[in-house]
């Protein structure tokens, strides 16, 4: 078993969008690379100046949501941070994964932590609590 990380928290998605990192992965010359363990993401970036284009996010940091995809389809949830650049979203108790804490000295152990992890933005609707039903604003 590989020891990855050194924090049991949730990692924030990086990128790099300044357009230097790994060039020979890109095929379209438009889209930058974002490695996350062996995941990668893209981040949106326009065809002239190379610059990142963040997405449009119907949430924001303590919106309630119920998740509409994935294996915990149906969980009314709450949004904790949201990453416009990646259209990514973390919430409480969803996307559950697991993470290996690597030791940090000799006489200590390794372990591994289930952690919340980042999940697809278009996978949330927003939720009414008053009338319990999904749906847009």
């Amino acid at each position: 078993v590989t020891m990855s990380a050194r924090v049991p928290e949730p990692q924030a998605p990086r990128g790099d969008t300044a357009g230097t990192f790994r060039k020979w992965l890109y095929t379209k010359g438009h889209q930058e690379a974002m490695f996350k363990g062996n995941s990668q993401m893209a981040v949106r970036t326009t065809k002239d100046t190379k610059k990142a284009v963040e997405w449009f996010m119907a949430f924001k940091a303590g919106d309630t949501v119920q998740v509409q995809d994935g294996a915990d389809k149906g969980k009314v949830t709450q949004i904790i941070k949201v990453w416009p650049r990646w259209n990514k979203v973390l919430a409480m108790g969803v996307g559950i994964r697991w993470i290996n804490i690597r030791p940090e000295r000799e006489d200590e152990v390794g372990q591994r932590v289930q952690v919340e992890g980042y999940m697809d933005a278009s996978w949330f609707k927003h939720y009414d609590e008053a009338e319990g039903v999904p749906g847009n604003l």
